[in-house]
């Protein structure tokens, strides 16, 4: 199972025989990240301030 259509282009010149059976599933950790963009202010306020050095934005 592969996570980017990326990855089986990549598999397919590596292992052409291993991509013949190789599926694409998606990344399940994004999906949820995805879904959960509606709620994403509920999460901030309920986190409170955080600096930038915190979010990593440096």
């Amino acid at each position: 199972m592969l996570t980017h259509d990326e990855q089986l282009a990549r598999l397919r010149a590596s292992a052409p025989q291993a991509a013949e059976v190789a599926v694409v599933t998606g990344d399940p950790c994004y999906d949820r990240l995805r879904a959960s963009i509606p709620w994403r202010l509920r999460y901030r306020l309920a986190l409170g301030p955080v600096s930038e050095v915190d979010l990593g934005l440096r």
